[in-house]
């Protein structure tokens, strides 16, 4: 869900997510900050659109945080 959405400044917030879900499923649970692996991967497709754009991941489920948030500047 977007919780923000400006010319400068995009912001979401989700309550599951479909990596973390995979990862309890194979008995992952310990792998570490998946948050890591979002940041990397999802800047990627960020930066396919605009290289300027730059994605930060604030929490994660994957983490132990109770929800994912993300912003995009």
């Amino acid at each position: 869900m977007l919780t923000k959405y400006r010319d400068d400044e995009i912001v979401g917030i989700a309550h599951t997510c479909p990596i973390v879900d995979a990862a309890r499923e194979m008995g992952l649970e310990e792998v570490g900050d998946l948050s890591l692996w979002c940041d990397f991967y999802k800047n990627f497709e960020v930066r396919a659109v605009n290289p300027d754009y730059r994605l930060t991941h604030t929490h994660c489920l994957g983490s132990g945080d109770g929800h994912c948030r993300f912003a995009i500047e």
